[in-house]
């Protein structure tokens, strides 16, 4: 930890989060917050998962003590670390809307047919640098990378050509870099 700048800067904010929050508390959703609010920071991309400015956003509230006051409710958190994004709401669905359509999902095979669960990417949540769908997940995903702009697709099994086919048809899928790996849960 003591060479590595990223790994002080998420022990801080864990040790952070541990001091406002019950022990019991799941913090994944801060951290998912957290770089969703960094993605939006600069008008470029980025490839870290949390950005600096967080962990000094973060560092100036708890010194004002004004992190206790919006700590427990994760949209007030968000809302406050949001005010020096350069990617608002607004933005982003205006910038999606000048271009075209894209889908991201979950999907299966049966009977030889694709089942398909599509949402536009504007519904999307971020992870990291992944834009996946708010649906449960079956045995197959389409994602879109936001850093590189290509799909990335995953199956249980490893799939054929014409089922590749029918995902891209399914999403939409044209002139795109796309990536397909196989992904086993036991």
């Amino acid at each position: 930890m003591e060479d590595n700048k990223s790994a002080r800067m998420y022990h801080f904010i864990v040790k952070l989060l541990k001091g406002y929050l019950p022990p019991d508390k799941d913090v994944l959703d801060y951290f998912l917050m957290f770089s969703d609010v960094s993605k939006r920071r600069y008008k470029g991309v980025t490839s870290n998962f949390i950005d600096e400015g967080i962990y000094w956003q973060l560092n100036e509230m708890h010194i004002t003590g004004k992190l206790s006051r919006v700590i427990k409710d994760i949209d007030k958190l968000k809302k406050k670390l949001l005010k020096d994004t350069y990617w608002n709401d607004e933005m982003i669905k205006n910038d999606i809307a000048t271009g075209f359509t894209r889908y991201v999902g979950a999907f299966d095979f049966q009977g030889g047919k694709l089942i398909a669960m599509i949402e536009k990417e504007d519904n999307a949540r971020c992870i990291g640098d992944l834009l996946v769908a708010n649906l449960d997940k079956k045995r197959g995903m389409v994602a879109l990378n936001i850093e590189t702009g290509a799909y990335e697709i995953q199956y249980i099994r490893e799939l054929t050509s014409e089922e590749v086919n029918m995902i891209f048809s399914g999403f939409h899928i044209v002139d795109v870099a796309y990536r397909i790996s196989v992904e086993k849960y036991f």
